[in-house]
């Protein structure tokens, strides 16, 4: 019996995008175009990584910029494709194009909707302090991630989770939900369609670095947890003499209840790590990269550096 091929658009930018999009090019289904953004650093003149895919397997692409030209409209429905798969793809797509396609426009999030919407559900995640999280295929509409849930996967999140390695994870669950979906709608199987429940939204905004900084006064397990959320880029940082000092791996202390220190407070700066006060509890900084030089271990940085971390220094 021969297998039913979808016609299937796909849009998507990143290498998470890319990895769909080559595992989709490996089924029988037929990918007849690609949507995709161009560069947001205005002086990088490469393509990304999703349109020279595109390029090499000769398949039609498209840099639209909006989808407010009638010709958009019109290029996009002469494909007559049965469906639009979207996976980070960065541009909100209107209503009009969405009900081009028959089979219905989906798209592949990485949370558990209605938790973290937007941007970047990951690192909201792992900086809530979140058990698990997950994979959400849903019917697009004109409001970002609001639709109805197709299809979901669960992922646990531990307690040393970093964005790329919760990121890693969450890639293998998202292909797996991509098959799935692919299989409900070549086989016309009835999805168990679940509504997003709007007492548990919650929103994840997108990073900015001026969000990375750290400061002191919060408790060492909500910074523990910013710096695993923003690793390995953009880094969380904080300055010293103006210098900006990236913190890429730390562990917690319980604070000893005989002592007093300021929050902020340098109490020990040893081949152990670089001891610090929070807000509640001792964060030991072990791994650190000072601008413009290589990311180092602590005990590597004070064979140089130790003047700079001098027990009772007050960080700000």
């Amino acid at each position: 019996m021969l297998k039913k091929k979808i016609n299937i658009i796909f849009a998507g930018t990143t290498m998470f995008s890319l990895i769909h999009v080559q595992n989709i090019f490996s089924t029988h289904h037929s990918i007849k175009a690609i949507l995709t953004k161009r560069s947001s650093i205005h002086f990088q003149k490469k393509n990304n990584i999703v349109q020279n895919f595109a390029i090499k397997n000769k398949i039609p692409y498209f840099l639209f910029e909006n989808f407010k030209h009638k010709e958009t409209y019109k290029t996009l429905k002469n494909f007559s494709a049965d469906l639009l798969i979207v996976v980070s793809y960065g541009l909100l797509i209107p209503q009009k194009i969405l009900k081009l396609f028959p089979k219905g426009a989906i798209n592949l999030h990485a949370s558990l909707l209605p938790r973290w919407r937007g941007a970047a559900p990951i690192q909201w995640a792992i900086l809530s302090g979140d058990k698990e999280t997950g994979i959400s295929a849903f019917y697009m509409k004109k409001t970002l991630d609001t639709g109805n849930i197709l299809y979901s996967l669960k992922c646990p999140i531990e307690k040393k989770d970093t964005y790329i390695t919760l990121y890693s994870k969450l890639l293998i669950v998202s292909l797996q939900v991509l098959y799935q979906i692919l299989y409900i709608i070549e086989k016309n199987i009835t999805p168990k369609i679940k509504k997003q429940n709007l007492k548990y939204v919650t929103y994840a905004p997108k990073i900015f670095k001026k969000n990375t900084q750290i400061y002191w006064n919060q408790s060492a397990k909500k910074i523990e947890r910013q710096i695993r959320a923003f690793y390995p880029s953009p880094n969380s940082f904080f300055l010293l003499n103006g210098i900006r000092i990236k913190v890429l791996k730390t562990i917690i202390k319980k604070k000893e209840k005989t002592k007093k220190y300021q929050i902020g407070e340098i109490i020990a700066a040893n081949k152990k790590g670089i001891f610090i006060q929070t807000k509640k509890n001792i964060l030991i900084l072990k791994k650190i990269q000072i601008e413009n030089k290589k990311s180092m271990d602590v005990f590597e940085v004070l064979n140089s550096k130790k003047k700079w971390f001098l027990p009772g220094l007050i960080l700000q």
